[in-house]
């Protein structure tokens, strides 16, 4: 209730405004706010919820810019006869769609590396892009820029004698209404990122930045997920770019520089990532930020400010919390160094760059999420329900919506599910696995045990894609899965559970497994952003089946909880519960009792024997030998990459090389196979 209200606030406010300012400069100030915020928004979808730092996103700018600049300045439209009010509109289309194919351009190639190799790259691309469009002077004009007119759609003149704050000049009326597009803009891209992150696709760009692995094994594709995201942040920077063009009437290469490539990661990381309101905060800064750096005055008086609040919330913040000193000294320190190194300066914009570099670090390592960030812990520790990460989901759900999957083709003919022959898995030297054969019959539980080292984790990690075996065949449902990637294989139906717990930490509980159920999704973007019926019927259901895997697990009462503050025993649960939700014909559990409680242990076998009896087949690795003897069919045992017994749980348990491997010794018969 309180963020609709102050929603409405802020609207009602920006509306009014442009009647009760209404001076130029500060119009176009603002309307260069709205459109650099569009550009964040987009960017914050790759940086904040992917975690990749892009530094191309100025060259996406531009090329917006010039799409809508060339085809105006050259009359390339087909409507000319309609009048430029059309051009406008087409151009500020194209604008986005180029800009969109040419981030797609750049991410599939690109997005095979990450972190600062991904930075490199993108950074080589806008530098790229800027000589082009240098050098291109017969489309660009090159250094010399283009020169463009603001559109009028409709003229209120005609009013002014009705309405008397409409009496002004065309220039003043092409402003006003411009103003009105942009912030039309704005609001539509804020409502279209709300929905694309609110969905399926929003939790998808979470996870895989979390735990990309995971993603990859839940059937998110990392790679197509990045891509999504990239190719969408760059048509919101194109859609910025257009509207940039018409805004400042005349563009030049310059106008998309190195410097402002660093001005948007600046804006980002500032105003708060995965938020609405830190990209506009970001945009105000960045706006305002070159008035700050041209006036060495303003700057002194900016930069002794911080360090006064520094100093005033640093003694408050030691005497609250005394036993750790340094980490409150320190960044006031640096503020009041900051102060110092204002008054050595006397031309500033010389240490433009070095100013936002420091911003940047000071920011990142003191306040991770941001101002908005900040402001939300603050206010969360006072009133703790009136901050909300998370969406609340209530939905109830019920055992009818628990399974979902199809009997393998196995189960019909009898054959075996996983046939694997002579699997091989050779890091260097060392045969992690060697030659091991495994068959797992449909509809049982096929324990697989060893020592320390044995080889079974790295089993679990061939079958599901983690590793791309050496050698061997392995196929699973009458069809061979060699080579095939995670996202593959998790399709084919085969869902797993880690050794090290792989939630999605920052997703809430019932998201966590929503991840899980991507597969059923089948709207796309445009259906997410534009909240048709389809996209609302598919993640209603979602939540419903979500919340029914919850109570199967026992963790209904939590499903709003952050995954990152459950116990250890309630996170193997969930992972258990968000493997579920892949409607896996064949389920890998990797030691899903490490951790639990003797009370836990117990649920957990209850929970095993639930999921056999629906028709799942399981591995299991575990080491607590109790769990395995109780629900285990077939036990296969590894030592040093090899398998050296293979039978029922009582018969394995007896085995002379079993014993001699979990109790020391060395082997003096060959292994089985």
């Amino acid at each position: 209730m309180i963020k609709t209200s102050l929603i409405v606030v802020g609207l009602a406010l920006a509306i009014v405004f442009p009647f009760v300012v209404t001076s130029p400069y500060y119009q176009h100030l603002v309307i260069t706010i709205a459109i650099f915020s569009i550009l964040l928004l987009g960017l914050d979808i790759v940086f904040g919820y992917t975690g990749e730092v892009s530094i191309g996103h100025s060259a996406l700018f531009g090329i917006g810019a010039y799409v809508a600049g060339c085809l105006v300045h050259h009359k390339l439209l087909i409507v000319q006869p309609f009048g430029g009010s059309l051009d406008f509109l087409i151009a500020i289309v194209l604008g986005t769609v180029i800009a969109a194919v040419f981030g797609a351009l750049l991410a599939l190639p690109a997005l095979r590396v990450t972190g600062p190799y991904l930075a490199m790259v993108t950074l080589a691309f806008g530098t790229i892009i800027q000589i082009l469009i240098n050098e291109t002077t017969e489309l660009t004009n090159g250094p010399l820029g283009i020169t463009m007119q603001k559109p009028l759609f409709i003229d209120l003149r005609p009013y002014a004698d009705t309405f008397p704050f409409l009496k002004m000049s065309v220039k003043a009326m092409k402003e006003l209404e411009f103003y009105f597009i942009c912030l039309a803009a704005l609001v539509l891209t804020i409502i279209g990122v709300n929905r694309l992150l609110a969905s399926h696709y929003g939790r998808a760009f979470e996870a895989l930045r979390d735990a990309p692995i995971a993603s990859d094994c839940m059937g998110v594709s990392v790679y197509k997920h990045k891509v999504l995201a990239f190719v969408a942040s760059a048509g919101m920077a194109g859609l910025a770019g257009a509207l940039f063009t018409f805004s400042e009437q005349y563009i030049a290469p310059n106008n998309f520089s190195f410097d402002l490539a660093i001005q948007f990661l600046l804006a980002v990381t500032m105003g708060g990532r995965k938020s609405r309101l830190g990209p506009i905060l970001g945009a105000v800064i960045i706006v305002f930020l070159p008035n700050l750096l041209a006036d060495i005055a303003l700057f002194r008086q900016i930069a002794l400010a911080i360090a006064v609040v520094a100093v005033l919330s640093g003694g408050y913040a030691l005497m609250q919390k005394p036993e750790d000193p340094w980490s409150i000294i320190v960044p006031v320190a640096l503020c009041i160094a900051f102060y110092a190194f204002s008054l050595f300066l006397q031309k500033i914009t010389d240490y433009k760059l070095t100013v936002f570099g420091l911003m940047i670090l000071f920011v990142v390592y003191y306040l991770p999420d941001g101002i908005v960030g900040f402001l939300k812990k603050v206010v969360s520790s006072f009133a703790p329900n009136l901050v909300r990460t998370h969406a609340v989901i209530d939905t109830k759900g019920d055992e009818a919506h628990i399974w979902a999957a199809t009997a393998p083709k196995a189960a019909a003919t009898g054959e075996a599910l996983l046939d694997v022959k002579a699997a091989l898995m050779q890091f260097g030297g060392l045969k992690a696995l060697d030659n091991v054969d495994l068959v797992v019959k449909p509809g049982t539980i096929h324990g697989l045990i060893g020592p320390n080292g044995s080889g079974k984790s790295t089993m679990m990690n061939v079958l599901t894609g983690i590793y791309v075996p050496t050698g061997g065949d392995f196929r699973f449902d009458g069809s061979s899965i060699s080579g095939l990637k995670s996202p593959e294989i998790a399709a084919k139906g085969i869902a797993r559970t880690f050794q090290n717990v792989q939630l999605f930490s920052e997703l809430t509980v019932i998201e966590n497994v929503m991840v899980g159920l991507h597969h059923t999704y089948r709207s796309g973007i445009p259906a997410v952003a534009l909240g048709l019926p389809s996209a609302k019927r598919e993640e209603q259901a979602a939540r419903v089946r979500a919340a029914s895997i919850l109570g199967f697990v026992g963790l209904a009462h939590l499903a709003n909880e952050e995954a990152r503050n459950l116990p250890y025993g309630k996170q193997r649960l969930l992972e258990i519960g968000r493997a579920l939700a892949l409607d896996p014909k064949l389920l890998l559990l990797d030691e899903p009792a490490a951790g639990l409680t003797a009370p836990d242990i117990k649920d957990l076998m209850e929970i095993i024997r639930k999921i056999k009896a629906h028709g799942i087949t399981l591995i299991l690795i575990e080491h607590h030998m109790d769990v395995v003897m109780s629900v285990c069919d077939q036990v296969t045992v590894l030592d040093f990459g090899q398998k050296i017994a293979e039978g029922p749980p009582a018969a394995v348990q007896a085995n002379p090389r079993v014993i001699e491997a979990y109790l020391g010794g060395s082997a003096t018969t060959e292994p089985a196979h």
